[in-house]
């Protein structure tokens, strides 16, 4: 409804009319004391209206003005601060639970849709302004889109995405060794100050045993 008032001098007896966008939309007649107004119906669609006041009886006594109304298709709802956390680790069908978290107003009785990877998981209820919902999320180490959608008004939406924990890694074991402790004996024959053989190799767990043969003695 949109309400209309202007003031009238020298008007005809029959009332004036009023046009919204080149359309009747009444008439109405003269208060008679100068100062008029009238009530119309207006389309509620966010969009600027002309309004045209003319008196019945002269066509060119007239006035206009224009007026925006309010979009009365606008949504009210709203979902806002969408969370995905996983929590717990890998399970046997290796998928991960998921909670979804996030905030809303306005929000239809029939509750919201919860949409993973574009397909439906389920529909629930709205718990009040914050509402939490724990779902199974394949471990594959991808990204997934969340989705939470209004059941009632599909502009009213939220996304987020995880990208989960792959559980599909196998598991791989290496680098074992395994040793008695009873290697090779290694004899090395100390000559005087000569080493013979001079070199050898030896590996973990090998004995080295070392023979003085030479005329120097040893010492130490």
């Amino acid at each position: 409804a949109v309400n209309l008032s202007f003031n009238s001098a020298g008007t005809g007896a029959n009332g004036y009319e009023v046009l919204v966008d080149g359309q009747m939309a009444g008439t109405f007649s003269y208060a008679g004391n100068g100062n008029e107004s009238a009530t119309i119906l207006v389309a509620g669609d966010g969009q600027s209206h002309t309004i045209v006041v003319g008196d019945a009886d002269d066509a060119t006594c007239s006035a206009s003005t224009t007026v925006t109304t309010p979009d009365c298709d606008a949504s009210t709802c709203q979902i806002s601060n969408l969370t995905a956390t996983e929590t717990g680790g890998c399970q046997v069908n290796q998928s991960v639970s998921v909670t979804v978290s996030f905030a809303q107003s306005g929000g239809s009785a029939g509750g919201y849709q919860l949409r993973l990877d574009g397909g439906l998981i389920g529909t629930y209820p709205y718990a009040g302004a914050m509402t939490t919902q724990t779902i199974d999320v394949a471990g594959d180490g991808q990204p997934h889109l969340i989705e939470v959608r209004d059941v009632e008004d599909a502009a009213c939406t939220a996304t987020t995405t995880i990208t989960t924990t792959d559980c599909s890694i196998p598991c791989g074991l290496s680098n074992l060794s395994a040793s008695t402790g009873g290697g090779t004996v290694h004899q090395v024959e100390v000559r005087d100050f000569d080493f013979l053989p001079e070199q050898i190799t030896i590996a973990s767990g090998d004995r080295v045993e070392w023979v003085w043969t030479g005329a120097v003695a040893h010492t130490a």
